[in-house]
């Protein structure tokens, strides 16, 4: 009981040290532009960051956790020496897609300046000769859609390793 507690502290600390050094460095940023009239330019990128993290986190969870759900009834008639609840296929399921959500999003998120170059993008009012498509596109949209695309990929690789293994 004693290792459970002074576990649990250790942890409390630990959690509690990394929230203090990353508002402590948010708010000497956050001085630093308000000294500056520039607070436009440090909320942006926070709240970018901030709502590609939750957005796409959010979406890997379900998908992962729906994809996982999928295979309880195959899993549960299996004939196999361990025996497996409903409700403890859907915790480990839970805990699954959670885990490779996490896996998943530092690598896989786009980077915010990208997201706010396809959002604020800018037509250039010259197209090129063959497909026929505006240069804007090529420099704010088409990155955009490469990291999507490549975000997509690795979702669906750990989803067919998450269902298979």
């Amino acid at each position: 009981m004693k290792k459970k507690i002074a576990f649990l502290l250790i942890l409390v600390f630990l959690v509690g040290l990394v929230l203090f050094l990353f508002f402590s460095h948010q708010l000497v940023n956050w001085l630093w532009y308000r000294s500056l009239d520039a607070l436009p330019q440090f909320w942006i990128p926070l709240l970018t960051k901030l709502g590609i993290r939750l957005g796409l986190g959010f979406f890997c969870f379900c998908f992962l956790y729906l994809n996982l759900r999928q295979t309880k009834k195959a899993f549960l008639e299996l004939d196999s020496e361990v025996n497996v609840s409903p409700r403890q296929h859907t915790f480990f399921s839970v805990i699954t897609a959670l885990l490779l959500t996490l896996f998943l999003l530092p690598g896989s998120a786009p980077d915010w300046t990208v997201v706010q170059q396809y959002l604020n993008r800018t037509a250039f009012g010259v197209t090129d000769p063959i497909f026929h498509l505006d240069l804007g596109f090529y420099l704010f949209a088409y990155p955009f859609y490469q990291k999507l695309i490549v975000t997509f990929l690795g979702l669906i690789i750990l989803a067919l390793l998450s269902v298979t293994l």
